[in-house]
């Protein structure tokens, strides 16, 4: 009795302190690793990884796909190789995978004749080792050229008891992507998100989508325990709907997002239910540019509450699940856009705290400008526009800002190096701004209808901080 007393003692303090031994020293055991035998030993009370005679080689790297078209996806493997093994790129045909080529480190492969808006899934396998990467998949363009230059998703949170939620909510609106990552937003305005009864419009990034197709699902997302029920929403591409979903129907006449009593924290759409949509069947693409024939003046508005919009949502994302947050409304709203005094400039002030444990939560508060920039091409057959931050500041009470910055925004900056993470957070901003610019910039900087030749162009601030951009064009000779 007293020695198994004993050695509960020692099972316990070992618990507590961490350090309890898995195994006995010395003991040697036969074990498996990827279907070879080998052996593993006991190491000063821990097994060490199993020991085989001849390790099997790694599995492959997953291949990438670098750019689609209506009826093509370019798929490239970046490898690396192991001696003796040789690599096939696979095609997932939905009932089995299909070999389509071999491949090397850095082999790009075009996979054509593909119908349009359609899902295709690639992987690598190596040979003798019969390993499988993992799979990447992308949809192909719908070939309408489509472009998507402002999302907006609207959502109406029902009425009923405890409808409202204080927790997280993201949305989703693709599942493969080209490049880096797919599309996500954190929904976070300076208002009091999502209370019952409320109905909010929010801008969502344009990250990894540049096509109107691009946009192959609409996932919401909720974290938390915190329940929310969801009356309706609307999905606006170019401020026009494009999808709508009641949930009327359902008992209680919302939809609940809960982990709780049945229910989950996620709702989908998927590729098929969006598309057969009648709002997204009859989608036209609106000209965001308007022509004056009788003047030859093209122009390219953004109203100040777009700006402010677009400028919230992206900042809103950015701060989520850092010690940032928005803070007091000083003014007008919590991000205020007003002319700068220059004809081509905007100034920002934004409205955020910093979270601080056992203190009161300081004020920060970031103020930049946005540059616009309207000129011609060379040749004269295209309108361009750009915008870019500058003069960007930020204010706290305390000088650890520096370190704050560093974990808010993940930037390499070392403490007492103000200036430096001061630039290196407005650079971040800007990137972040030009991303959500960019298919804007892209829409008006198409080619000019045959014959226009683009002559001049200049930016002008109004006094409620609406710019608009204004170009100048000479029409064809016959129209003269």
């Amino acid at each position: 009795m007293r020695r198994l007393l004993g050695s509960a003692v020692i099972v316990l303090l070992g618990v507590a302190g961490r350090a309890h031994a898995l195994c006995v020293d010395g003991t040697v055991v036969s074990c498996t690793l990827n279907g070879q035998v080998g052996t593993k030993e006991c190491v000063s009370g821990y097994w060490t990884p199993c020991d085989v005679p001849n390790p099997p080689p790694p599995p492959p790297t997953a291949p990438v796909m670098v750019s689609r078209t209506a009826g093509n996806i370019r798929v490239r493997w970046n490898g690396p190789t192991v001696s003796g093994q040789s690599y096939q790129l696979q095609h997932w045909t939905g009932a089995t995978w299909a070999g389509l080529t071999s491949v090397v480190a850095g082999s790009t492969f075009v996979h054509s004749g593909l119908a349009p808006d359609s899902k295709h899934c690639y992987r690598v396998r190596s040979t003798p080792s019969g390993l499988n990467s993992g799979y990447n998949c992308a949809y192909t363009s719908d070939g309408t050229g489509r472009q998507a230059w402002r999302i907006q998703l609207e959502v109406h949170t029902a009425s009923v008891g405890d409808a409202g939620t204080d927790d997280s909510v993201n949305v989703a609106l693709n599942e493969y992507s080209i490049g880096p990552g797919s599309n996500l937003t954190w929904m976070d305005y300076g208002r009091d998100d999502r209370e019952g009864g409320d109905t909010f419009q929010y801008d969502l990034n344009l990250d990894d989508i540049a096509l109107f197709s691009d946009i192959n699902k609409i996932q919401l997302n909720k974290v938390g325990t915190d329940g929310w029920c969801i009356a309706d929403f609307r999905l606006l591409v170019n401020e026009r709907a494009v999808y709508s979903e009641s949930f009327s129907a359902l008992p209680g006449g919302c939809l609940w997002l809960d982990g709780d009593d049945g229910h989950v924290n996620t709702y989908t759409v998927d590729h098929a239910k969006l598309r057969a949509h009648p709002l997204w069947q009859g989608y036209v693409e609106p000209l965001r540019v308007s022509f004056d024939p009788f003047q030859n003046i093209a122009t390219l508005t953004i109203p100040r509450a777009e700006t402010e919009s677009r400028i919230e949502g992206m900042i809103g994302h950015l701060i989520h699940g850092t010690q940032a947050h928005w803070g007091d409304k000083h003014g007008r709203a919590y991000v205020e856009a007003d002319p700068s005094g220059v004809n081509d400039r905007l100034k920002l002030d934004l409205d955020l705290e910093a979270s601080v444990d056992y203190w009161f939560d300081p004020e920060l508060d970031i103020d930049f400008d946005l540059h616009y920039t309207a000129s011609c091409s060379a040749d004269q057959t295209r309108a361009i526009a750009g915008v870019t931050t500058e003069n960007l500041e930020a204010h706290v009470d305390f000088d650890w800002f520096t370190e704050f910055l560093s974990g808010l925004f993940i930037l390499e900056c070392e403490v007492g190096a103000g200036g430096d993470c001061i630039s290196k957070l407005e650079h971040y901003i800007e990137d972040r701004i030009e991303a959500s610019f960019t298919p804007i910039d892209q829409n008006q900087s198409q080619a000019l209808p045959p014959g226009y030749r683009c002559l001049s162009a200049e930016v002008a601030v109004d006094a409620n901080a609406n710019v608009s951009l204004i170009y100048h064009v000479q029409p064809p000779t016959a129209l003269r």
